[in-house]
């Protein structure tokens, strides 16, 4: 009944398309077991997701240890993570939920209902030794230190979170070079029951990136994370070395030494993520560029090292305040403190998180294709220097950056980042961020304050907010 009322609610804010006699059979059968359950209405999860919804393909293959399968949902092309019961899946979603860096790959639903149930992750064919094949100049280091901050976040959590299945399909770069490891915590246990064929095959490619400590009643642990590290950093040393005959950076005689320290076969003897990090970038890693969403402290430009390469600082700003906007209402709900840094344009990334929803299907008479009209939208505020003095004003994008999407029905100093999705009343968290190539980014400037509003056009519509973050990333 969840799965069909899920299913439902999906088709009625246009998020998927059914034939009138696939919903007429859905209602009735929700109908039915309505009446056999007294009345007694299941909550759906805000992360439900049904096989309704989801056409699944062929697995993807990055590499002989892949056991992702590709698949379709609302119109965009997914990963598909089927696993053994539903009993794993919330499990697995209760360890994912929380975990908030960008070096950590989220979800975008699951399913408890289905046979076999899944995860649904998103799309990525290509793995970290794919990335170093068909790229030209890679930052073999940086990868390398990205990696090792993933691990590093994943063990300082408490209690510590083991990743367990570290290997190159389950390391995914973007086009930028940016590092996220997917599966966490993810055992060849929790897996859906295949032929024994390809079982076999899947269990002998995992082993070859284990540990040598563990066994069936031995588990992974932070040491053996490591190990499987040094794998890793062996074979992107061997693609590359094919690539280039030599590797393409100075200092490889760290690396086959850190190499060697990560494959020691005393766990003991090998070195943490955090001590990697010191390896890699002759610095305390907290010096360098901080977690998004990690909940680490901002850092202060006096403790960095002089000559340091990579200057970075992470500034949060956040609220938790529930409140009501409708038509007519313009209230800034969070604002950052004056953006700071090195030179006249020191931003380098923004990132929000916002938990709201509109007044959902009940208060509102619209339509899927009337459009959704509740949204949040940011403002960059600055001191302008006029004849009665110094004034802050919002920064006009229609003259900054002429031409850049802002979506629609918005006034020219602001810029939506979210719309919220149609007649939910469900509160869900929505995760942006913005990189150094963003126009609002690159727009933004030292002493600007970033504002964000809460926003609803005509009756009947409203944004119901309950928290709100705002990460600025800067360069010292």
């Amino acid at each position: 009944m969840t799965a069909m009322e899920a299913v439902l609610e999906r088709e009625e804010s246009g998020q998927a398309q059914l034939r009138p006699e696939e919903i007429d059979f859905l209602r009735t059968s929700v109908k039915r077991l309505s009446s056999q359950l007294q009345g007694q209405k299941p909550k759906i999860k805000s992360w439900t997701v049904t096989g309704f919804e989801v056409e699944r393909g062929f697995l993807l293959g990055s590499d002989v240890s892949s056991t992702m399968r590709v698949g379709r949902w609302l119109g965009k092309i997914v990963g598909i993570l089927e696993l053994k019961d539903s009993e794993t899946v919330q499990q697995i979603v209760k360890l994912w939920k929380g975990l908030r860096s960008m070096r950590i790959q989220g979800m975008l639903g699951a399913s408890t209902m289905d046979m076999p149930p899944f995860l649904l992750l998103p799309y990525s064919p290509d793995n970290i030794l794919d990335y170093l094949n068909v790229t030209r100049a890679p930052d073999y280091l940086r990868l390398l230190s990205d990696i090792a901050r993933g691990l590093d976040y994943l063990h300082s959590r408490d209690p510590p979170v083991v990743h367990g299945g570290l290997r190159p399909a389950t390391i995914h770069v973007d086009s930028y070079g940016n590092v996220a490891l997917s599966c966490v915590g993810i055992r060849e246990s929790h897996l859906a029951p295949v032929d024994t064929r390809l079982a076999i095959t899947t269990h002998n490619a995992l082993s070859l990136w284990c540990a040598p400590e563990l066994t069936a009643s031995n588990g992974p642990t932070p040491a053996s994370d490591i190990y499987s590290y040094g794998l890793l950093l062996s074979a992107m040393l061997d693609v590359l070395v094919s690539k280039h005959s030599s590797p393409p950076f100075d200092n490889e005689a760290m690396v086959q030494q850190l190499k060697r320290r990560c494959l020691e076969s005393d766990p003991a003897a090998r070195p943490n993520a955090g001590e990697i990090l010191r390896i890699i970038s002759g610095t305390q890693p907290e010096l360098k560029e901080g977690d998004m969403f990690a909940g680490r402290g901002s850092l202060n430009v006096e403790d960095l090292p002089e000559g340091t390469a990579e200057r970075w600082r992470l500034i949060p700003t956040s609220k938790q305040a529930y409140g009501i906007v409708i038509q007519g209402m313009d209230v800034v709900y969070l604002n950052t403190p004056p953006i700071d840094g090195a030179d006249a344009h020191p931003l380098r990334r923004l990132s929000f998180e916002l938990r709201c929803h509109d007044q959902g299907a009940e208060y509102t008479t619209a339509l899927p294709k009337d459009g959704a009209w509740a949204w949040v939208e940011i403002a960059i505020s600055r001191n302008i220097a006029l004849e009665a003095g110094v004034k802050q004003l919002e920064v006009n994008f229609e003259e900054e950056c002429p031409g850049a999407y802002r979506g629609h029905m918005i006034q020219p100093t602001r810029w939506e980042i979210l719309r919220c999705p149609f007649a939910d009343d469900t509160p869900r968290t929505h995760r942006i961020s913005f990189d150094q190539l963003h126009p609002l980014v690159r727009v933004a400037k030292k002493g600007d304050r970033i504002l964000m509003y809460p926003k609803a056009m005509f009756p009947g519509w409203g944004c119901y907010i309950y928290s709100a973050e705002i990460h600025v990333v800067t360069e010292y």
